[in-house]
C-alpha cells in the first residue's frame, strides 16, 4: 500500500533531469538550425559564390548543396522548437511531434552516413568526369561567356593554389583538348617566335611568366620532368581538390555521426519523458 501510495504520489512526475537535458539539446539544436540555415541562403543570395558556382557547377553540386542546407536548417529549427516547447510544457502532443520529426531526422542521417561510405568514389569519378567534360568545351572558349568565367575560375584557383591541370598526377592533360589549346596555337602558327612549337601549357600553370623556364612550361612536353623540376606547378589541381574535400568529408561524416548518437539519446529521452507524462496523466490533464 505504502509503495502504491509512493507511485501515486511521486512516481508518475516528469524527470527533472530529462526536462532540462531535452530544453538545452534543443536549444542547442535551434542555434545549429539557425546556422544551416543562414549559411544555405547565403549560398543562395552570394553574386561571387553565384558566378563560381556556374563555373564549376556543370554537377549542379553547390546548387545541391544550398538546398540542402536549407531544407536541413528547417527541419533542425522544427525539431528543435517542438523539443524545447514540448519539455517545457510537459505536452505529450509535442513531444510526439518532436519524436517523429527527431526519428525521420535521424534515419536521414544514418542514410547519409551509409551513403558517404558507399559511393564517394563513385561521387569523385562522377565529378572528375563532368569537371573534364566542362575542360573539354568551355577552358579557352571566348565566344561564351560562361566559357570566359570558367576559364578566369580555373586561372584564377591554378594561381593561388600553385597547382596545374584537372585530371590528376600521371593522367593526360587535358589542355591539349580544349577550345584554348586549339585557338593558341592556332594563333601562334604563324609566329616567328614560337616557330614549330606547340603550346600546351597556359600562363597559370607556369611557376615563372618570364625568361627560359617560362618558355619550357609553356612548351613543355614532359610534363612530369617539367612539374619535377619546378617549371610547371608541382601539385595537380584535381588532386589539390581531392585533399581538400577529403578532409571536409571526414569531418562531416564525424559530425553526422555524432549527431546520429545525440539524436538517439534525445529520441530515449523523449519517449521516457512521454511516458512519464502520460503516467501521470492519470491525476490531471495534459496537452
Amino acid at each position: 500500500a505504502a509503495q502504491t501510495e509512493a507511485m501515486a504520489s511521486g512516481g508518475g512526475k516528469p524527470s527533472l533531469f530529462l526536462k532540462i537535458f531535452l530544453i538545452i539539446v534543443n536549444a542547442l539544436f535551434l542555434l545549429v538550425g539557425a546556422l544551416v540555415l543562414g549559411v544555405g541562403i547565403y549560398l543562395c543570395t552570394s553574386a561571387e559564390l553565384g558566378r563560381f558556382s556556374d563555373v564549376i557547377a556543370a554537377m549542379e553540386t553547390l546548387k545541391s548543396i544550398r538546398v540542402i542546407l536549407i531544407g536541413c536548417g528547417c527541419v533542425i529549427l522544427l525539431v528543435g522548437l517542438f523539443g524545447c516547447s514540448g519539455s517545457c510544457k510537459e505536452s505529450s502532443c509535442l513531444l510526439t511531434v518532436y519524436a517523429f520529426l527527431l526519428a525521420i531526422l535521424l534515419i536521414a542521417n544514418i542514410t547519409v552516413a551509409i551513403l558517404s561510405f558507399t559511393f564517394s568514389k563513385e561521387v569523385k569519378s562522377f565529378a572528375k568526369d563532368r569537371m573534364a567534360v566542362s575542360m573539354r568545351s568551355l577552358y579557352g572558349n571566348g565566344t561564351d561567356p560562361s566559357g570566359r568565367l570558367f576559364t578566369d575560375a580555373v586561372d584564377n584557383i591554378q594561381r593561388e593554389e600553385q597547382c596545374c591541370g584537372w585530371s590528376g598526377l600521371g593522367s593526360p592533360s587535358l589542355f591539349n583538348s580544349t577550345p584554348w589549346f586549339r585557338v593558341i596555337n592556332a594563333n601562334s602558327s604563324s609566329s616567328s617566335s614560337s616557330g614549330d612549337k606547340i603550346r600546351t601549357f597556359p600562363d597559370s600553370c607556369c611557376a615563372l611568366t618570364k625568361g627560359p623556364k617560362y618558355e619550357s612550361c609553356a612548351y613543355s612536353t614532359d610534363e612530369k620532368k617539367s612539374r619535377e623540376e619546378g617549371i610547371i606547378h608541382e601539385m595537380d589541381c584535381w588532386d589539390r581538390l581531392i585533399d581538400v574535400s577529403g578532409t571536409f568529408i571526414h569531418a562531416t561524416i564525424g559530425t553526422v555521426i555524432a549527431a546520429i548518437l545525440l539524436q538517439i539519446v534525445c529520441l530515449i529521452c523523449a519517449i521516457v519523458l512521454l511516458c512519464q507524462i502520460r503516467r501521470g496523466s492519470d491525476g490531471g490533464i495534459h496537452v
